[in-house]
């Protein structure tokens, strides 16, 4: 690692107090050991609860929104325990637009991972934590319910994609009858079920696309792990949620279970790329590209990876910058080195000069082999800021941040100092490899809260 590089903090600026005119404060509840400090000013002796009460429904409704928007989401969350005036407002349609008008976007989190616990027998408490790239800081997400029952053995077959301040999770198992696909806000708390997929199964890919203008998005699933219904495997379909129905698009080229890589892909121009088994023989793995719109499969941008006949420990997908990126690890028996991991970016270059048919190639920007990495298996590449990605360490949550079209080492990404959470058990080392808008505008019932 160069000397010269800069250490991230592993924290961010604290949120300045906010308090409000003792004649304006709500009823409260007993929640007082989870107030704010900026809020603890709430309850006064010589005011009564309900005159406090009266005092804040005189304010305008605007006016209340105006001033409950100065919190940040943090305190917004810990607001809500205080009163249950508060809680009304703070979770009001009105409100998540005024809210979403002054503040977009509540962070951009990159290095995602998720602790779970059990919650009473039927729910489990999720908490999602990244690393902030706009307070340069870990950030920990308010914990949320959702009634899912994981397998820590086969957390990573539960797929995660997200887009416009919502996730979307698969906690399809390998029994049949038991798939389930729900898209949720972790800020405003709000979830929605999807109907089961024309051909139930439990996919192998899984993306989501937002429609940034009409708040509208879209899921796309392919492939399947069902043992014994391997044709299941060659599906793949589309969720609108203006229709709120799944539609059944092109089959995968290939042979059967050629996706065998649970991954999110990438989206770039109308476009949805992921990595399977290429349809020509011997030809080990590439690319594939599904066009969202038309649902059709582009098999003239096919590209076979870097290396694609030998056996990778680790092959990513990551959208960075808007580019497509792939990250891969081999592992060699030479002398010199035993492990190469490589950064490579997928080009487009004209293939039929007189259709203008487009083809894909590949451009190494970074190779790196040494003996010097500690194991395989642990080290993933995961976006960062603008035209920069990270090698992040998913076992001691520490990265190395380099230049994308360079490949030179920037910076390097210290580990959160925060402690789990008490009963909260991680059961996946790996994150995930996209960035997440927090935001309270998504909305998974159609149409986002925006400002219009």
């Amino acid at each position: 690692m160069a000397s010269s590089a800069k250490e991230v903090p592993a924290h961010g600026p604290e949120s300045s107090p906010i308090s409000l005119h003792p004649g304006l404060r709500p009823k409260r509840r007993n929640r007082a050991r989870n107030t704010p400090k900026n809020l603890s000013r709430f309850a006064s002796k010589e005011t009564s609860e309900e005159n406090e009460s009266e005092g804040w429904s005189l304010l305008p409704v605007d006016v209340q929104s105006m001033i409950l928007s100065k919190l940040s989401y943090k305190q917004l969350f810990q607001a809500k325990v205080i009163s249950k005036c508060f809680n009304a407002h703070i979770n009001s349609d009105g409100f998540l637009r005024y809210r979403v008008a002054v503040h977009p976007q509540e962070g951009m989190l990159t290095a995602l991972h998720f602790s779970v616990v059990e919650h009473g027998g039927k729910y489990a408490l999720w908490q999602c934590s990244g690393y902030d790239l706009t307070s340069n800081s870990w950030k920990k997400l308010p914990p949320f319910q959702l009634p899912l029952c994981l397998y820590p053995k086969l957390y990573k077959n539960h797929l995660i994609c997200g887009a416009g301040g919502m996730f979307c999770i698969s906690i399809s198992t390998f029994s049949p009858g038991r798939d389930k696909i729900i898209v949720f806000n972790p800020l405003t708390g709000k979830r929605k079920e999807l109907p089961r997929l024309n051909h139930p199964r439990n996919p192998v890919l899984m993306h989501m696309v937002m429609d940034p203008a009409g708040g509208f998005y879209k899921i796309i699933v392919a492939g399947s792990t069902m043992l014994g219904q391997e044709h299941l495997s060659k599906f793949t379909e589309v969720f609108d949620s203006r229709t709120s129905t799944w539609t059944t698009a092109q089959v995968l080229p290939g042979p059967q279970c050629c996706l065998n890589e649970y991954q999110v892909g990438v989206y770039r121009n109308g476009i949805l790329y992921c990595i399977a088994f290429l349809e020509e023989k011997d030809a080990g793995r590439g690319v594939l590209a599904f066009s969202v719109d038309e649902g059709k499969w582009l098999p003239h941008l096919a590209c076979p990876l870097p290396n694609a006949t030998l056996v990778l420990n680790v092959v990513q997908l990551v959208d960075i910058n808007g580019e497509v990126v792939l990250f891969s690890e081999v592992e060699h028996s030479s002398q010199t080195f035993n492990q190469e991991r490589r950064i490579d970016i997928l080009e487009e270059v004209i293939s039929n000069t007189s259709s203008g048919q487009r083809r894909g190639k590949w451009r190494n920007v970074m190779l790196d082999r040494s003996k010097s990495w500690k194991s395989a298996h642990i080290y993933l590449c995961v976006p960062f800021e603008k035209e920069k990605f990270c090698i992040f360490n998913s076992s001691e949550n520490t990265g190395v941040v380099c230049d994308l079209y360079s490949g030179k080492h920037i910076q390097s990404l210290c580990p959160p100092t925060w402690r789990d959470s008490v009963g909260m058990t991680c059961y996946s080392k790996n994150p995930l490899t996209f960035t997440f808008q927090a935001s309270f505008g998504g909305n998974p019932f159609n149409q986002a809260y925006t400002s219009n």
